[in-house]
């Protein structure tokens, strides 16, 4: 398969930062994000295709420990519908298997981001929310559409 996963570990967690860096120009995520992802490494995944990679996941669970947010989801332009994205998003659902607590998983994604909308969408996340000037650093495309999957 040309599609594998791998896991965070404090020898990459550069590559996260680089990846993020490219694939989310206008989200600035800070030092303390990434200290988070090391200390739950089981919260981000690499995506690689044909052994390069390319793309990651990062997510975290909420205080009442009932739902994950995902936090960033990517994957290099060149290497998208290369069902990256989709090999992704399933090990989410399969950490969250592990813990039967775990009701929901919401999302965050650019109201106008056509792309991520519909993958979200085809894996059975629904629309419930918009938050205006979600991304406050954007000239224009500001808002975000929260993206709700029940478990």
């Amino acid at each position: 398969m040309t599609v594998s996963l791998g896991d965070l570990t404090p020898n990459n967690i550069k590559q996260l930062k680089v990846l993020n860096s490219i694939i989310f120009p206008y989200i600035n995520l800070s030092d303390k994000y990434y200290e988070e992802c090391l200390n739950k490494v089981e919260f981000s995944q690499f995506g690689y295709f044909k052994d390069v990679n390319v793309g990651a996941v990062s997510f975290v669970e909420e205080d009442d420990q009932s739902s994950i947010e995902i936090k960033t989801i990517g994957v290099l332009q060149a290497y998208r519908r290369l069902g990256v994205a989709s090999k992704l998003l399933e090990y989410v659902f399969d950490k969250c298997k592990e813990n039967d607590k775990i009701k929901e998983i919401k999302v965050l994604v650019q109201t106008t981001n056509e792309a991520a909308l519909n993958l979200f969408k085809k894996f059975g996340f629904e629309e419930k929310d918009t938050v205006k000037d979600y991304y406050d650093n954007l000239d224009k495309d500001r808002d975000a559409t929260v993206l709700i999957k029940s478990l």
